[in-house]
């Protein structure tokens, strides 16, 4: 399933923060690493913490069921 999502970055120093936003649900994820990763593992990074999110939402909306 294709999301649409939102990435904003934010270099300080040597670090860089990175935002990412599902627009769907609103959920916002946020990761600090190392800005000499580079963006594209950021954004991996970022992505699978925003899929581990999405789940555990999805997991704890069951439970309430």
């Amino acid at each position: 399933m294709t999301r649409e999502v939102i990435f904003e970055f934010k270099k300080f120093g040597r670090s860089v923060k990175v935002t990412v936003l599902d627009c769907e649900t609103l959920l916002e994820v946020t990761i600090v690493g190392d800005a000499a990763a580079g963006e594209a593992q950021m954004k991996k990074i970022g992505l699978q913490k925003l899929e581990y999110m999405l789940e555990k939402r999805r997991q704890q909306a069951l439970d309430e069921e």
